[in-house]
């Protein structure tokens, strides 16, 4: 999603500059957006340090974690008051693994970033393989949007056992797996502090930012992950990047043409049209011969 050249949406290709990063030093001060996807370890105190100087001082965020994770996540979410529920969401299909997630924007969200507004507009999704879904506590000081939310079909909950791919997967709430009905799987949050407004975006999956995901073109889904980090991007950007080339939407959107003008047109174009194209097709072809 970051550097990939060929493809056009790459945030490389949208205005962006990355450097890696490490937090056994302070977060260089030009540093706008920290990404933490996926952490397979917990982070060390001394990287805690510097990590809290980055979000102490206002730093914009983007988190991205994993069921498998969750842990280590939810040592650092729980800074914002956000925490990754146990399991993995599931939802039993006959043509996707059963941990395979579907997000569907919010109306806030849309509010928030015009990117999820268009994906409101036509229909659009965010896959997740394999996604946790995410609780929230609004007594830390941040202001947060759902961004996106599972379905409500009333046949999808967190499994917490082991995913036999070859059976079908059933509901154990004796195992603590309970129905999930609008679930967020993606959080924006957002708060003043020092002069300026901090943004972070976290997420419970984080496969779908990645460029595999993206690559994935499936017949039956209409999915946009590409819509979704743009649109987190270009609101931690302060609106900066990517550059916003939306225009005023027309204003034409009425049809005054009458029926006898319908039916002028009509028969101009399957009519009159061809029969002019055949009469000069006709005087070239006879004067070519007539040579």
């Amino acid at each position: 999603m970051l550097k990939r050249k060929p493809f056009r949406y790459s945030l490389i290709n949208q205005g962006f500059d990355f450097c890696d990063i490490k937090l056994d030093e302070p977060v260089p001060e030009d540093i706008d957006i920290l990404i933490i996807s996926d952490l397979l370890v917990p982070i060390k105190p001394e990287e805690d340090k510097y990590l809290q100087e980055y979000i102490e001082r206002g730093g914009n965020l983007l988190i991205a974690g994993e069921p498998t994770s969750r842990e280590h996540m939810n040592q650092l979410t729980s800074k914002f008051g956000v925490t990754m529920k146990p399991g993995r969401i599931v939802k039993p299909t006959e043509r996707y693994d059963p941990d395979f997630t579907l997000g569907y924007p919010t109306k806030d969200g849309a509010s928030m970033m015009y990117q999820l507004r268009m994906m409101r507009n036509r229909d659009y999704v965010v896959t997740m393989p394999g996604a946790g879904a995410l609780s929230y506590n609004t007594n830390y000081g941040f202001d947060v949007t759902e961004l996106f939310v599972t379905d409500t079909s009333g046949n999808i909950w967190n499994e917490t056992g082991e995913i036999n791919y070859m059976n079908q997967v059933e509901m154990n709430p004796e195992s603590g797996e309970h129905q999930l009905n609008a679930a967020p799987v993606a959080l924006a949050l957002s708060r003043d502090i020092n002069n300026k407004k901090q943004k972070i975006v976290i997420t419970g999956d984080a496969d779908c930012i990645s460029n595999g995901e993206i690559s994935i073109a499936r017949t039956d889904l209409s999915a946009a992950n590409y819509n979704f980090i743009m649109g987190a991007f270009f609101w931690m950007s302060d609106n900066e990047v990517p550059v916003d080339v939306r225009r005023p939407a027309p204003t034409d959107n009425t049809i005054t043409l009458g029926l006898g003008g319908m039916r002028f047109t009509k028969w101009t174009l399957i009519g009159i049209f061809p029969l002019i194209m055949i009469i000069i097709y006709m005087t070239i072809w006879i004067r070519r011969r007539s040579h």
